[in-house]
């Protein structure tokens, strides 16, 4: 954001380079983390820590005016956080070595870059963290997947609070309904040479298989409104399909 909003004061500074601005602002620390295939851990080089803040924070401070939750006084509900831990399923854990094995072959390679790379391994592993579907279709509908495991909460939750006609908000940016059409797939597909890497990688995430779809297989509609790369979907109250 400096860069992009006062870079002339940072090239006068001399720290227009950002291994110039790092060294006077940042502090480095290799350490440990999880491999995008995840399943082995790498050694990675991060910035743990900044220093000089007073003097950062003036510098920012020319172009940036800083609001903090204590000075825009939003009424903000109070909110109950409760985690659900799903373990990986044994087909789940399959996929993973298979990610691996495309991380290692990529690493060496031995594959070109426009067939498979990291960013492919990484939204795989995503799609594959919710719902093994996501990748393909055809793959297993196991009841101990995330995805399952979330619509037993709501049609639980649903159940509990049926006679308060409550509702629920569900968001998700992954396995959304997007158009579908053949006049839409024939124009992406005319256009597909033209797009930029970013945007053929962000095709990557549509896929045939849609989350919402899986409410319907359990016997239960939504109504559904789309915002963003994620959705939201509201029961109120979500109701049987008959």
């Amino acid at each position: 954001m400096m860069r992009y909003l006062e870079y002339d004061f940072l090239k006068e500074k001399g720290l227009a380079n950002f291994d110039n601005w790092v060294t006077v602002f940042g502090e480095q620390k290799t350490d440990w983390e999880l491999a995008p295939a995840g399943n082995k851990f790498k050694e990675r080089t991060r910035i743990a820590n900044y220093s000089g803040l007073p003097e950062l924070m003036s510098m920012f401070k020319q172009v940036a005016d800083i609001r903090t939750a204590d000075t825009v006084n939003l009424d903000v509900p109070d909110c109950q956080y409760k985690v659900v831990n799903v373990e990986a399923t044994p087909f789940q854990k399959e996929l993973v070595d298979e990610l691996s094995d495309r991380a290692d072959d990529i690493q060496g390679g031995n594959v070109d870059p426009s067939v498979d790379n990291m960013l492919k391994i990484t939204g795989d592993g995503r799609k594959l963290g919710l719902d093994p579907r996501l990748i393909d279709p055809s793959f297993e509908d196991n009841p101990n997947t995330k995805l399952n495991k979330c619509v037993e909460n709501v049609i639980r939750i649903h159940k509990d609070t049926e006679d308060d006609r409550l509702t629920q908000i569900i968001f998700c940016d992954l396995g959304v309904p997007h158009k579908n059409t053949s006049a839409d797939k024939s124009e992406d597909n005319s256009d597909l040479e033209e797009k930029s890497s970013a945007e053929r990688e962000s095709l990557e995430e549509e896929c045939d298989f849609c989350v919402y779809e899986q409410t319907l297989s359990n016997g239960y509609t939504l109504t559904h409104t789309y915002f963003n790369s994620g959705f939201s979907s509201s029961a109120s109250p979500l109701s049987r399909n008959l």
